[in-house]
């Protein structure tokens, strides 16, 4: 709150290589931060690499991320690239993630590509996605389709799904569902289901329809259990491709999400197939996940059964 920056920065940089807990040590770390001078860089920079403790390195580290200075950048930059301690220098990656020179973006598709440690490479790749304009989203896109790692495809997908405007993110998640590599199909239809307002619920009943893998077929229609598409509409969908779908490994995983719809939304539905379905052991599959559910309805059929069975 003092407004002599140079006295404040000074007195907290002594606070810090003081005996005082760690805690408190770590926040005055942070509150450099508030206090925009080439001094706050320098003090900063010296903490993050060799205060005793990860956790005041770990604050320091995240304070470059919201100190005011341009140079502020270029000193996280370095530390995301160079630090030894492995918290300290996630944090510092993250931390990039609130800077807005566009010098950040390069250096986290950098980190991204060439670092040697994978976690590091997965947290540039969340940072990049953190970004408020979205800037990061041509990098992740390119990630996603070219990085050599499968698992850092993977989560470049993943973030593409948090941060793609929901009337794009249909078309440019789809462009991975060419891909043959299982792990990526696996991401993209997750990434899908993950659209806010149900908006890729048309693409995973097409994929869970029609698409010519089973196992991309089975992970759409668990994704559509998991996905905030109208709960009636899914049980309906589901239960036409319990009894349509050629596969039965499809028509048991339709089961299987009917028993999970929220509030009970696939009950009407089980009851049903687990009646009419042509399979025994598909009638057999959707009688257990019935037993095994506390919802009323299916309580009410068993209750109905055992009663009917009383009275002979």
């Amino acid at each position: 709150m003092h407004d002599d920056s140079p006295r404040v920065v000074a007195w907290l940089e002594r606070r810090i290589a003081s005996s005082d807990p760690d805690e408190l040590r770590g926040n005055a770390a942070e509150w450099i931060a508030y206090h925009p001078i080439r001094a706050s860089v320098t003090a900063l920079d010296r903490t993050a690499r060799q205060d005793r403790s990860s956790h005041v390195r770990q604050e320091a580290a995240e304070a470059l991320g919201d100190l005011a200075l341009p140079e502020a950048a270029t000193t996280l930059i370095a530390l995301a690239r160079t630090l030894s301690d492995h918290d300290a220098r996630r944090e510092a990656i993250e931390a990039l993630g609130a800077r807005a020179e566009p010098e950040v973006t390069d250096a986290l598709v950098s980190i991204a590509r060439q670092d040697k440690d994978h976690d590091i490479q997965r947290e540039a790749v969340e940072t990049l996605g953190d970004f408020e304009d979205k800037r990061g989203t041509t990098a992740l896109l390119e990630l996603a389709k070219s990085h050599p790692d499968v698992e850092i495809r993977r989560e470049a997908i993943e973030t593409l799904g948090d941060v793609l405007p929901a009337d794009t993110a249909v078309t440019q998640l789809s462009t991975f569902l060419a891909e043959r590599e299982p792990a990526i199909l696996e991401e993209a239809v997750e990434a899908i289901a993950a659209i806010e307002n149900g908006g890729g619920r048309a693409t995973l009943m097409e994929l869970a329809r029609s698409h010519s893998s089973v196992d991309v077929r089975r992970e759409a229609v668990e994704a559509l259990g998991e996905s905030d598409a109208p709960a009636r509409e899914t049980a309906d969908f589901l239960k036409r491709l319990a009894l349509a779908d050629k596969s039965p490994d499809v028509q048991s995983e339709a089961i299987e999400t009917l028993a999970d719809l929220r509030d009970g939304a696939g009950i009407a539905a089980l009851i049903e197939l687990a009646r009419e379905h042509p399979l025994p052991e598909l009638r057999k599959d959707a009688l257990k996940r019935l037993m095994d559910s506390d919802h009323p309805e299916a309580r009410a059929l068993f209750e109905r059964a055992l009663k009917k069975g009383s009275d002979r």
